[in-house]
């Protein structure tokens, strides 16, 4: 199933034209400062933050920019190949290039910011063959990768997203991600019909080894947007803001992308997954202030079988609430003390 085409071929090159040339000259450029920069942010964290932030900063934004270049390359070299094997083939070889660049980034995360990812299964891991739904939790600009270093490298799994169209602006995933059968949209979307017919769309020729990963907050959670949420679903529904009123870290669930899902894949299993570690790390200046530094992000991946989930959608509705005030609950118990 080619990817969902959510603009004109012109509007996409000519942001492509500034992305791809802007990945090339800001990683030469970066790497060639390497020589003058380290030293004066060693002396500036030195002075100022011993677990030298900046200079870690610097070296994985190198790092990253190496990552995103070679990604293109990559991408162009499976370009000249496409025809062989026919689009199967080609899907398969670009699951495993999106495999390569997100565990590359992690290792890149690892080594520069002793991150550490621990990872529980209480009902199990997934079901090889599952074709899951993927529930996620949104709560971070990192959090976007974190279902390939779960679920895609440990099982094997080739993930279909729903995405916000803001992040094509990252060249690899805006090249490679339209070619895999991805769904763009826009960021505070109104569950247009469009957008569910093409979320439904992921689930059509979904094979066994392939799953569809949906954020059902709809954008990343922070108390005011929570505030704002509940306030919303007071005036639009208030059993489901009496429902969900005693959430304390996460956003009501918008439910039309979920049953969408739900109704067009009954056979599939679905994986909730909550995270904590990536909380309060919304943008690239906490990076550079050592936000990240020697986090530990843990990760629970509730599996729930095929045909144990209710099928009127009032009563899925009520199971998706119910289970995100569970995950909310699991979010506040990992709390320090």
């Amino acid at each position: 199933m080619p990817p969902r085409t959510v603009e004109g071929l012109a509007g996409r090159w000519f942001r492509r034209a500034f992305t791809v040339t802007g990945a090339h000259v800001a990683l030469w450029t970066l790497v060639g400062l390497l020589p003058v920069a380290l030293p004066v942010l060693g002396l500036w964290d030195l002075l100022t933050d011993r677990r030298f932030p900046r200079v870690r900063f610097w070296c994985f934004t190198c790092t990253y920019l190496l990552f995103e270049v070679a990604g293109l390359y990559g991408a162009f070299a499976l370009w000249c190949v496409r025809p062989m094997g026919g689009p199967a083939a080609d899907r398969a070889r670009l699951y495993v290039l999106q495999h390569l660049w997100i565990g590359a980034l992690f290792r890149g995360l690892e080594a520069f910011y002793g991150l550490r990812i621990q990872v529980d299964t209480p009902n199990g891991p997934p079901t090889r063959g599952g074709s899951p739904v993927v529930l996620m939790r949104h709560v971070s600009i990192a959090d976007t990768l974190l279902p390939g270093r779960v679920l895609s490298i440990p099982f094997g799994l080739g993930l279909r997203y729903v995405l916000k169209r803001e992040l094509l602006v990252m060249p690899c995933l805006d090249v490679v991600g339209q070619r895999l059968p991805n769904v763009w949209v826009r960021r505070g979307g109104r569950d247009t019909a469009g957008d569910l017919e093409g979320v439904r769309s992921l689930t059509r020729g979904l094979t066994p080894d392939e799953g569809v990963v949906l954020y059902p907050e709809g954008t990343r959670a922070s108390p005011s947007r929570r505030v704002q949420a509940l306030e919303a679903l007071a005036k639009s529904d208030p059993d489901r803001h009496r429902r969900l009123l005693g959430l304390m870290h996460l956003l009501p669930p918008r439910p039309g992308g979920t049953l969408a899902l739900l109704e067009a894949a009954p056979q599939a299993e679905v994986l909730i997954v909550g995270h904590v570690g990536f909380d309060g790390l919304r943008t690239f200046s906490q990076l550079w202030r050592g936000a990240l530094i020697d986090r530990v992000i843990k990760v629970q991946i509730r599996r729930f079988e095929t045909g144990t989930l209710p099928t009127t959608p009032a009563e899925r509705l009520g199971w998706l609430d119910a289970r995100w005030l569970e995950l909310d609950a699991w979010v506040e118990a990992q709390r320090p003390s």
